[in-house]
């Protein structure tokens, strides 16, 4: 019977014995990377304007469906919180924000 050993410490071994053996040095790179305050800033502020953008567009149809299909009308305390969270799920998993959900 053949047993390999699988410890953490003899892969870690074995992983810095084949970095040296091709030689491999690691980056000098900084810990944390520069980051401009005013792009991020306008990143979040675009983000935060497609949420919103998404969140009215959802909570329009929402209303608009449920008013048309049911003849009744929800209160938006209802919907304000389940278009904020569809509005973020959009934003987060889908390239393009609601656009390009509804371009699929």
């Amino acid at each position: 019977m053949n047993e390999v050993d699988t410890s953490q410490d003899t892969i870690n071994a074995e992983f810095y014995a084949a970095e040296h053996a091709i030689g491999t040095e690691p980056e000098n790179t900084p810990e944390s990377p520069t980051v401009d305050p005013i792009a991020e800033a306008e990143k979040e502020a675009e983000k935060a304007a497609q949420i919103a953008i998404a969140k009215e567009m959802i909570a329009t149809t929402l209303r608009l469906s449920i008013g048309m299909f049911t003849h009744t009308t929800v209160d938006n305390t209802y919907t304000d919180e389940a278009t904020q969270a569809y509005a973020v799920v959009i934003i987060k998993y889908f390239p393009g924000g609601l656009f390009g959900l509804l371009d699929r």
